[in-house]
């Protein structure tokens, strides 16, 4: 697939399909620009990067089914309906050309993960609440 690659420094041409991000620092500026986030690292056993980033900006999320760095957010978002598991290349690519030709509902999916993150904005604060009296006793 013609691709540009950000770490190799080109500017993709117009006949690329495709913009790799493999840089760091970066992804959250390229993120807003996106319509649909493949969360990388988790195609293959490493664990997976941030679902929270393209979640907060409304994308429509597909990640691998090697989600373990974050398990519990990435079980949220399933839950919800705004995370896809792939399990291979051709069903990413399958899932990808199945949102770019119903936009709309790639659009709604990706609010899914916005409210799941909204909803549960202030869980830090909730969980330290909690745990302060016990700390307290425990002195």
């Amino acid at each position: 697939m013609p691709h540009a690659q950000r770490s190799s420094g080109t500017v993709p041409a117009p006949g690329d399909q495709v913009f790799l991000i493999d840089t760091l620092g970066e992804l959250q500026m390229f993120y807003a620009a996106a319509d649909i986030a493949f969360v990388a690292g988790s195609l293959v056993p490493v664990g997976g990067h941030s679902l929270l980033e393209p979640a907060v900006l409304g994308l429509p999320m597909l990640s691998g089914p090697h989600t373990h760095n974050s398990q519990d957010i990435a079980d949220l978002f399933e839950q919800v309906g705004a995370l896809r598991i792939v399990r291979s290349q051709e069903e990413l690519g399958y899932r990808l050309i199945e949102w770019i030709g119903d936009p709309e509902r790639a659009r709604a999916t990706g609010a899914l993960g916005r409210e799941a993150v909204a909803a549960n904005r202030g869980a830090v604060d909730r969980l330290v609440d909690m745990i302060e009296p016990l700390l307290r006793t425990s002195a």
